[in-house]
C-alpha cells in the first residue's frame, strides 16, 4: 500500500490558524456567560488552546483582539447590506424584506461580538472609534442609496438623505442589539416584518 505523505504546515499557516482560533475564542468565551470586560486573557488563551504568553505574540491585549474580531463581523455585515443598496425602482415590500432579512441574519451571527463591542466601547477608545466608523460607513451607504432613489423618483424626494439615513441606521442597530440575540425564530420573523414596514413606508411608499 502506498504511504500518504502529509505536508507539514508552514510557519505562516500555523500562525494564521492560531490567530483564527483566538478570534473565534472571543465569541466562545462571551457565549459561555459574562461580559468581555470581565474575561481574562488567560481564559481567552485557554479557550483557543494556547498559553498566555503565546496570546501576546499575536495581540497586544484583549481589546486589540476584540477589534480584529469586530472587523471580521463588520465585513460580513456590510456584505449583507449589499442586497439593500442594490434595490431598484418598483421595489416591493417583499424585496425589501428579503434584503433586510439578510441584514438581520448577519447581525444575529455576530451578536456576541456586537454586544462585547458595545460594552467595551465604554472603556476602550479604539473600540469606540471602530464602532463609530462602522456606523458612519453604514449611514454613508444608505444616504447614497436614498439619493440614487430620489434621483430616479422611486424614493421620497422630500426626505433629507443624511438625516434619514442616520435615523434608520441607528434605529436598526439599537433594535438589533436589544431584540435579536436571544430571540427565537418567531420573534426574529416579527422583528424583520416590523423593520421592513418602517423602512418600506419611510423610503419607498410615498
Amino acid at each position: 500500500m502506498a504511504s500518504v505523505t502529509r505536508r507539514r504546515k508552514t510557519r505562516e499557516e500555523r500562525r494564521t490558524e492560531v490567530r483564527q482560533r483566538l478570534l473565534e475564542a472571543v465569541d466562545q468565551v462571551i457565549e459561555h456567560g459574562g461580559s468581555y470586560t470581565d474575561v481574562s486573557v488567560e481564559r481567552i488563551a485557554a479557550q483557543a488552546g494556547i498559553s498566555r504568553a503565546t496570546f501576546y505574540a499575536y495581540f497586544p491585549d484583549k481589546g486589540d483582539l476584540l477589534r480584529a474580531r469586530f472587523a471580521q463581523s463588520v465585513e460580513d455585515l456590510h456584505a449583507a447590506t449589499e442586497s439593500w443598496w442594490a434595490l431598484e425602482p418598483d421595489v416591493t415590500w417583499t424585496a425589501v424584506r428579503e434584503a433586510l432579512r439578510e441584514v438581520v441574519d448577519a447581525y444575529r451571527r455576530h451578536t456576541a461580538v456586537m454586544n462585547a463591542v458595545n460594552d467595551e466601547a465604554t472603556y476602550d477608545e479604539l473600540v469606540r472609534d471602530d464602532a463609530a466608523a462602522m456606523m458612519r460607513t453604514g449611514i454613508d451607504h444608505l444616504r447614497t442609496h436614498i439619493e440614487r432613489g430620489q434621483a430616479g423618483r422611486w424614493i421620497d424626494p422630500g426626505l433629507p438623505p443624511l438625516e434619514t439615513a442616520t435615523w434608520l441606521m441607528w434605529m436598526g442597530e439599537r433594535a438589533h442589539h436589544q431584540l435579536v440575540r436571544f430571540a427565537d425564530q418567531a420573534d426574529i420573523d416579527s422583528h424583520v416584518d416590523t423593520f421592513t414596514d418602517i423602512v418600506y413606508k419611510t423610503l419607498y411608499r410615498w
